[in-house]
């Protein structure tokens, strides 16, 4: 998840020119918007050691393109470090593989936390099984795609905590999930990158579970979820995955590895190994995944299903 830090950052005097950053959005809001880039960049890496010594900085776009050939191989750790919090650039860093999550150093304060596990989960689909009680179950819900992005979003802070979904974030998320790219887009990832919500449903009108996620050519990464009845997250996720494979997805990008992921048949590969798979399937038109909601609710859709005896619930937040 994501870090919280209580610190105090003091106002440097003469510093009042905010940097814009990709483009025409503040880094950061309140009093910091006031301080440039690069001196906040020094103060915190100052107030902050932590940063300095384990966290890679990416200042923005340009500096990403510059790192991105040698960063896998040379990144200790999982995480980068930035302060740009604009949509162009949390696509760039989900197209190059990185999950962004956010750390609240306070005061209004937050960093940008590109995660690129060591260690990454994914599901191919023929792999995957789930509960008997599980698939018991399935017929009372049912799933639909990118209709309450909004409430999703609400519902993982509302069971989880802000966690790392802090207010920068949630603006950023939903600014993409809102984006249509132009015809004349050159920004690939401003082309491939679609951010997206599953929400599930019981009776058809009470939302009891839902993820956010995005699209990357042929691939879809979770970012987090939530629910609030008995197993309603792991029919959430076996529905998501039925409709998934229906659509042609090549695998599903689970992130950090969770007990309740494995119990889904994920298995763990290395970075190296997740960004070859990636660059792979990138490049892939990305289907219309609201065309495959009447798939996942099919109860004959489910039968490829692999059954585990075990029950695993969902209890941590993704990432």
């Amino acid at each position: 998840g994501g870090k919280k830090k209580k610190m105090f950052l003091n106002r440097t005097k003469n510093q009042s020119n905010a940097d814009k950053g990709d483009g025409d959005e503040a880094t950061q809001g309140g009093k910091w918007s006031l301080i440039d880039i690069d001196s906040l960049h020094s103060l915190i890496e100052k107030q902050v050691p932590e940063f300095r010594r384990s966290y890679m900085y990416i200042r923005d776009s340009k500096d990403l393109k510059s790192k991105i050939a040698t960063l896998p191989r040379t990144l200790k750790g999982d995480f980068c470090w930035s302060l740009i919090f604009h949509k162009q650039f949390i696509a760039e860093l989900c197209y190059e593989g990185f999950i962004p999550i956010c750390s609240a150093l306070g005061e209004g304060l937050y960093t940008l936390l590109p995660k690129l596990h060591e260690r990454r989960s994914i599901l191919h689909f023929k792999d995957m099984h789930t509960s008997k009680g599980t698939k018991k179950r399935l017929k009372k819900f049912q799933l639909t795609v990118n209709t309450a992005f909004d409430k999703v979003i609400a519902g993982c802070v509302e069971q989880h905590g802000e966690n790392w979904l802090y207010p920068p974030m949630r603006q950023v998320f939903t600014a993409l999930y809102n984006w249509k790219p132009p015809r004349n887009e050159v920004n690939e990832a401003m082309k491939k990158v679609h951010f997206v919500s599953f929400e599930l449903w019981q009776d058809n009108k009470t939302l009891v579970a839902g993820e956010i996620g995005f699209m990357v050519g042929k691939v879809y990464t979770s970012l987090t979820g939530f629910r609030t009845v008995n197993d309603s997250g792991n029919v959430q996720m076996t529905k998501t995955g039925v409709l998934l494979r229906s659509a042609g997805i090549d695998f599903w990008d689970l992130g950090q590895e969770i007990e309740y992921k494995n119990s889904l048949g994920a298995i763990i590969v290395p970075r190296n190994q997740f960004l070859n798979m990636l660059h792979t399937s990138r490049v892939l038109e990305s289907p219309k995944l609201e065309s495959f909601v009447e798939i996942a609710n099919d109860e004959k859709a489910h039968l490829f299903l692999k059954s585990d005896p075990s029950e695993v619930s969902i209890t941590e937040q993704s990432q």
